[in-house]
């Protein structure tokens, strides 16, 4: 953790709620305060489609899968389906989204991105993922964080706020 950071931090005030607590425990406690919304990472999309599972394959084998087929393809997947260029397209991106060199952050509230999971999940196409994921994957955005967590300080204490403002 670097101390600088930390004083800037006290010296500028929280993004949401302003200045900090003159009293040391009090600017802790505000900084370790679940307050933020955390981003979802490209990791925690990649694992949960590698973890979970429709039927007999992984989310992430039926993307894969999907992604390589033709468009009206019956049956892909066991699924009586008929594959549309909006669904084997929605599996390329997600695809390329999810690819293990990604290092960018997503706004899964995004409509576009909301838009991808519905041809994912929707219709009469691939059914990559059901219902239950579509929202699984949604509340990922939902995820709340500290202030010290979002700016890498972890646990704040009282004496790390003394030692900054010192």
């Amino acid at each position: 953790m670097s101390l600088q950071a930390l004083k800037d931090e006290l010296i500028a005030g929280h993004p949401t709620s302003g200045a900090y607590s003159v009293n040391n425990q009090a600017a802790a406690n505000e900084l370790n305060a679940l307050n933020r919304v955390a981003v979802a990472s490209v990791e925690a999309l990649r694992n949960y489609f590698l973890l979970e599972r429709k039927g007999n394959m992984a989310l992430m084998g039926r993307l894969e899968y999907v992604s390589q087929q033709s468009v009206g393809a019956v049956n892909p997947l066991g699924d009586a389906v008929t594959l549309t260029l909006a669904h084997v397209t929605a599996c390329q991106t997600m695809m390329r989204i999810t690819n293990p060199g990604s290092d960018f952050a997503l706004d899964l509230n995004d409509a576009r991105f909301q838009s991808l999971l519905d041809d994912l999940a929707g219709g009469t196409g691939c059914k990559v993922i059901g219902p239950a994921d579509k929202t699984a994957i949604t509340a990922m955005s939902q995820n709340k964080q500290s202030r010290a967590t979002e700016l890498g300080f972890g646990l704040m204490r009282e004496g790390h706020i003394e030692v900054a403002r010192a």
